[in-house]
């Protein structure tokens, strides 16, 4: 069903430059063994880089491009996944803030598009993660037309527990739900991305915990329609304690999320017309969310044939953001 089955005590192999297409079900399924086994059963330090995978799924429509379960160290870059009915790469597989084997995945550069349909299948995402993942950098990723039926047509995806992970320099637009979701994790840092043109919504977090979700700086978020909501689910805070000494008394917190430095951007919209949560501009900023973000045209050079190259008077650029490179994105010859 999977083309290539990576097992328990398999680590410091290389797998690249592989075209797998019309498959039965997914690329690799890389399972190693969960957290506290012995070390010889580890399953990690692997490299899958340069491959192919087109038209999986063809008979067992839930099956991913990769699947890495409690594997480390793994490098999964330069690939080129499309046309599959569901999840492009997918890290991690312990729930919730459950003790995880899955950390120091590094997912850079790969090129992930027209994944999930309108038609069969939900809760999926062109890179999914689960559980604690200390270390792993999502990176670099090139991601575009994203579909699901009900719920769940997603960019990047962290699903439940998804913790220490790092998202920077990637490229998501075209989705049917938000080109970025959080379900619930703890210390994300998610900078210098461009997410654009989600169909029914542009950021989601599903739940509220008492600590700090993530950090969301930095970031270019662009849009056109005018029905589709900028932070959708649920984005309020909380209060809850927190101990900075053990000799001192515990303080109140609120912030469940840190957001700002971010340009966000409409042509169809003015500033006052954008809902935050349900909230105005300026009542969101009133609770210490965006109070460096702006409302400004990132200047893009050619929206309408998906090209999100800054040009050189972009605001974004004085502002600090990093232009974010695509032509070393996907497999090398």
């Amino acid at each position: 069903t999977f083309a290539f089955e990576i097992g328990e005590g398999c680590s410091f192999n290389t797998f690249s430059h592989n075209t797998i297409q019309e498959v039965a079900a997914g690329g690799f399924r890389i399972k190693g063994s969960p957290y506290g086994a012995p070390p010889l059963a580890r399953t990690g330090s692997n490299a899958y880089t340069d491959n192919t995978i087109a038209c999986y799924g063809l008979n067992y429509p839930s099956a991913v491009g990769f699947l890495l379960m409690n594997s480390d160290d793994n490098d999964i870059s330069h690939n080129l996944i499309h046309h599959g009915s569901y999840t492009g790469i997918s890290v991690g597989w312990s729930w919730g803030y459950a003790p995880s084997a899955s950390y120091l995945n590094r997912i850079e550069n790969n090129y992930i598009h027209h994944i999930g349909t309108d038609s069969l299948l939900s809760d999926m995402g062109a890179i999914y993660t689960l559980g604690l993942s200390p270390g792993t950098v999502i990176r670099g990723n090139l991601i575009h037309d994203v579909s699901a039926v009900r719920y769940g047509g997603w960019g990047i995806y962290l699903d439940e527990g998804s913790s220490g992970i790092l998202v920077e320099n990637n490229i998501v637009y075209r989705t049917k739900f938000s080109p970025f979701n959080i379900h619930f994790s703890r210390d994300i840092v998610v900078r210098n991305n461009i997410f654009a043109m989600g169909r029914l919504a542009m950021l989601s977090r599903s739940r509220v915990e008492p600590h700090v979700s993530l950090y969301f700086e930095n970031n270019i978020i662009y849009w056109k329609d005018p029905a589709c909501k900028l932070f959708a689910g649920d984005w309020s805070d909380m209060d809850y304690l927190f101990y900075t000494n053990v000799k001192v008394n515990p303080k109140e917190k609120s912030t469940t999320f840190v957001s700002d430095w971010n340009l966000f951007y409409n042509p169809q919209l003015t500033l006052p017309e954008v809902l935050c949560n349900e909230k105005s501009w300026e009542d969101w900023q009133s609770l210490n969310h965006d109070r460096n973000s702006i409302w400004a045209d990132p200047c893009f050079v050619d929206v309408e044939n998906d090209n999100y190259t800054l040009t050189p008077h972009s605001i974004a650029l004085s502002r600090g953001f990093i232009p974010i490179e695509t032509e070393g994105v996907g497999p090398r010859r």
